[in-house]
């Protein structure tokens, strides 16, 4: 299945709704990853490189930049571990840099931009999976502080 870039208005709409939520990948060295998997076993992956909420109706929870120094808290991305086995239910960035994602568990995932860098990174394939992949539909999208590219 040949995946594309959606349109929405003003809006883009990634091309992972319907999949699922296969991996959380938390390092002290990097920015938390989610990993998901296409029915057809395509991996998508979106790096997570500023401060995101994540909650269900009121009740959400905001994390801030998580970096590798000593005073962050590798436990404060607990949360993600939510998404663990959801499908994507909508998937929308906006033009001023930020991302929602919604989960058939009702979790929602916002992203927000607040360094004027890179606040969030899609890609599909997901590097490297599988290895030596096809590479003749790439997609990488991001959102920054003000923009969508």
């Amino acid at each position: 299945m040949r995946k594309m870039l959606g349109r929405e208005g003003r809006r883009t709409l990634l091309p992972i709704i319907g999949d699922t939520v296969v991996a959380v990948c938390i390092s002290t060295n990097q920015d938390p990853e989610l990993v998901f998997c296409d029915p057809d076993g395509q991996q998508s992956m979106i790096r997570l490189s500023d401060r995101f909420s994540l909650g269900r109706g009121l009740s959400n929870v905001v994390i801030e930049k998580f970096s590798c120094s000593a005073r962050s808290d590798p436990t404060s991305l607990s949360p993600l571990v939510g998404l663990l086995g959801s499908q994507v239910t909508g998937a929308t960035a906006f033009q001023d840099g930020r991302l929602e994602l919604s989960f058939s568990n009702s979790l929602k995932l916002e992203v927000f931009s607040t360094t004027g860098y890179e606040a969030w990174h899609f890609q599909y394939p997901r590097p490297g999976r599988p290895p030596g992949g096809d590479l003749s539909n790439p997609i990488s999208v991001h959102g920054a502080d003000g923009h969508l590219t």
